[in-house]
């Protein structure tokens, strides 16, 4: 089995330079799905610790209020409400999308029948070249992992070959240990994986090539192939005949191509299948990011981090405030305690709300009274409010539309939806246009299939 040593190198060279980014998509997921108390802190001199860590180290108790959750649903329903015949898949690439400024989505080919249409991608497997263009079209090199079962490993790479030698290419392989749903930081594709499934990469590569067309004024036939020395030297040979015998000579262009070359990777480079695809067919593997700005993405939520991690904190500050507000401490005579009651009696009472507190009286012109400490807060929801506004402002969904809010007349919100309608408009534009594309490639994808069948 031919191996392409070359090409596997450079493809793991590229997944490992994808280090940071799922690094920053892991951040961004954590705080879009609550945990918010994840990033790391200087404890001590020595010591660095999660901010959630080192809250509770000092005897706090972090709190958190996920605004970046609704927002995002509330993006995804707005996409919905505008495009009701927006698939499951579509609006979860949508969710990634808003999370970590890309998505990706696998189109069915059409030499592959099986499995959907189309099926959202974890950036956690896929792997490319660098590129500009915000729809990766200027992109070289692009991949992907699988995991197949052993019989579709067969299935797709043992037609016409050996199926004893495909399977010799991942069972004499030491076994590792399995890992959760995303695959690590490191290159490891066709070894081991959950459930006894095997890891094959999926590489699309630019490759120039020189093309041979022949056109013959006898038959009107056109073919074209790659131009080899043999085949031009064959087809001078041929034309030259034809001369001699009074025929017209076979007429040929030559150009060079810059076209796709589809290659199916096994763990150490071995080549299971590979094509090169037509000048019409593009990568199966469909990437969009936004914005893309020099090369560089930052997604709706990671504009609205640091709004939220300063909520987090006065909303913390405030349940603060309010226990210990609580937790004051009363300065009570030895000598004033009511008949037949303990201090533990005292304790429990005037901790328990509610409650009702005995005492003698020195005049009857003292009557029963309630007795209330007001909690040392102000300021601090003033304080709130204005980040919850900031929040609004940054993210585009004012309160109304983002959460139902309060009661507002259906002027204000009117204008409250144009407003976050213009702030989402290129996002969602750029999405929509990301996915009839995709949905385009998937018809053509079904079309050839039939056709093929």
């Amino acid at each position: 089995m031919t191996i392409d040593e070359k090409l596997n190198n450079r493809c793991q060279r590229l997944y490992m330079d994808l280090y940071k980014m799922r690094l920053s998509r892991a951040r961004l997921k954590k705080f879009t799905y609550g945990r918010q108390w994840d990033d790391p802190v200087s404890f001590s001199a020595s010591r660095r610790l999660s901010e959630g860590e080192a809250m509770w180290q000092q005897g706090r108790s972090p709190v958190t209020n996920n605004l970046i959750r609704q927002m995002v649903k509330t993006v995804v329903g707005r996409f919905r409400s505008l495009r009701p015949d927006t698939a499951e898949c579509e609006a979860r690439a949508l969710e990634e999308f808003l999370i970590s400024g890309m998505a990706a989505v696998r189109v069915r080919a059409a030499g592959d029948p099986q499995g959907p249409a189309m099926a959202n991608i974890s950036p956690e497997r896929i792997f490319y070249s660098p590129f500009l263009e915000s729809d990766a079209s200027d992109c070289r090199l692009l991949g992907m992992l699988h995991d197949f079962s052993p019989a579709e490993l067969l299935r797709r790479f043992a037609k016409g070959r050996d199926p004893e030698a495909v399977w010799d290419v991942f069972a004499l392989r030491e076994p590792v240990e399995p890992y959760a749903f995303t695959p690590p930081p490191r290159w490891e594709y066709g070894e081991e994986a959950p459930d006894g499934l095997f890891r094959v990469a999926e590489v699309w590569r630019r490759n120039p090539v020189t093309l041979l067309k022949v056109f013959d004024p006898d038959s009107g036939s056109l073919v074209e192939g790659e131009c080899t020395r043999g085949a031009r030297g064959r087809l001078e040979e041929l034309c030259r005949r034809r001369v001699a015998e009074g025929r017209q000579p076979l007429k040929y262009h030559i150009r060079v191509d810059d076209g796709w070359e589809h290659t199916w990777l096994g763990p150490g480079g071995e080549v299971l299948l590979r094509e090169r695809l037509a000048e019409s067919d593009s990568p199966a593997l469909r990437l969009r990011f936004y914005p893309m700005i020099d090369g560089e993405v930052h997604s709706l939520v990671e504009d609205v981090i640091s709004q939220q991690k300063l909520v987090n904190r006065l909303v913390t500050m405030l349940d603060e405030m309010l226990a210990a507000s609580a937790k004051g401490v009363v300065l009570y005579p030895t000598d004033q305690i009511p008949e037949g009651m303990t201090w533990s009696d005292l304790r429990r009472m005037w901790s328990t709300p509610g409650s009702i507190l005995p005492f003698k009286r020195t005049s009857k012109s003292v009557m029963p009274r309630e007795v209330q400490g007001a909690p040392a807060a102000a300021g601090a929801t003033q304080l709130l409010d204005t980040q919850l506004s900031l929040f609004q402002e940054v993210s585009g969904m004012p309160a109304p539309l983002r959460s139902g809010g309060r009661s507002v007349s259906a002027e204000a919100l009117e204008a409250d939806s144009q407003r976050a309608s213009l702030a989402m408009l290129d996002l969602l534009s750029a999405f929509e246009d990301f996915i009839t594309g995709c949905r385009r490639a998937a018809e053509r994808g079904k079309e050839g299939s039939h056709e093929a069948a």
